[in-house]
């Protein structure tokens, strides 16, 4: 009853209880999001009804931790929650999210690119010397595209690990509609008086009963 009567209160509150207002600046970007974490899944589940009844999405980053990243759920929510900034509430503003580095992960993607681009160049030679083809000028051009895909994929994992994309609905059915695929062929009935038929049977019966009398003889 309090979540319908007093949605964006209710809100309000359980983000100043329990949640911040994160903005974060990686190289130049700023991106803002709310997060709500709290280990009692009734009120997690409230706190998502009282979205889902605003039309605010929202997505799970952990287990424990609802999260509201898109620019318009954050402009909704900031025109009713950010008025509690002023009474001290904890938010994280102005201050840039802790992002988990991997020196590994970062000196495979730099090792992995310097290794296109040096096969790239040895290709490049091999085209300018007298028995280069134009196989080996493919291959210039194809070493540093795969230099800039291991650029991009550390990018993108490191995006996905900030904002991870929302989850599947839990109960969701997909189903094939009805009539999408071909009907499965019904096969043609065959009368059992077939004369045909029915010598087949007695040739196939005669051969089952030869094949037992073989094996009965062997095994005795």
């Amino acid at each position: 009853m309090l979540v319908k009567q007093a949605t964006e209160e209710f809100i309000r509150g359980l983000i100043d209880s329990d949640g911040c207002r994160v903005v974060a600046n990686d190289r130049g970007v700023r991106s803002v999001r709310y997060h709500f974490s709290n280990r009692s899944e009734e009120i997690r589940g409230l706190f998502a009804c009282a979205l889902d009844a605003l039309g605010i999405p929202w997505t799970r980053s952990s287990k424990y931790i609802i999260a509201v990243y898109r620019k318009a759920a954050v402009a909704h929510l900031d025109e009713f929650v950010a008025q509690v900034m002023s009474s001290g509430a904890r938010y994280l503003q102005g201050v840039s999210a802790v992002r988990r580095r991997r020196p590994a992960l970062i000196a495979l993607v730099i090792v992995a690119a310097c290794g296109c681009l040096a096969l790239g160049w040895w290709q490049w030679t091999r085209f300018q010397s007298a028995s280069g083809t134009f196989q080996n000028l493919g291959y210039a051009l194809q070493w540093p595209l795969f230099a800039w895909f291991c650029v991009y994929a550390y990018r993108k994992f490191v995006r996905y690990e900030e904002t991870p994309p929302e989850p599947r609905k839990d109960g969701a059915v997909t189903e094939i509609p009805a009539g999408l695929l071909p009907e499965r062929p019904v096969p043609a009935q065959q009368r059992s008086d077939d004369p045909a038929l029915q010598e087949y049977n007695a040739y196939l019966a005669e051969l089952a009963k030869e094949d037992a009398e073989k094996q009965n003889r062997t095994t005795a």
